[in-house]
C-alpha cells in the first residue's frame, strides 16, 4: 500500500460520511496465514479505510500520533470488536 494513499485515507472526516456506508468490522474475517504485506492489501480491500469504519452502530475514526503502525492498531481494534471488548489505547 502506498504511503500517500494511507495519508489520504487518514484525512477522511467521519462527519462527512453516512454511517451506513462504513464497513462494520465485526462482520469481517481475515486469513492470518497469508504474509503480512499481502494481508494489508486484503484489509484495505475489505475495510476500504482502516482509519474510518464501524463497530456495530458506532462510527470509528482512528487518529493517533506516535510510532505504532496503522495495521497493528487495526489488528488490536479488530480483535476487540470481534470479542465485543471495549479498549482504550494510549501510545
Amino acid at each position: 500500500m502506498e504511503k500517500r494513499l494511507l495519508e489520504e485515507l487518514s484525512k477522511v472526516d467521519i462527519q462527512d460520511i453516512n454511517k451506513e456506508e462504513l464497513v462494520d468490522i465485526r462482520e469481517l474475517t481475515f486469513d492470518i496465514t497469508i504474509p503480512q504485506e499481502e494481508r494489508k492489501e486484503v484489509v484495505i480491500a475489505a475495510v476500504k479505510n482502516p482509519y474510518c469504519f464501524r463497530v456495530g452502530e458506532i462510527g470509528v475514526k482512528i487518529e493517533f500520533l506516535g510510532k505504532i503502525e496503522i495495521f497493528k492498531m487495526f489488528s488490536l481494534l479488530f480483535t476487540a470488536a470481534k470479542s465485543r471488548t471495549l479498549i482504550f489505547l494510549h501510545f
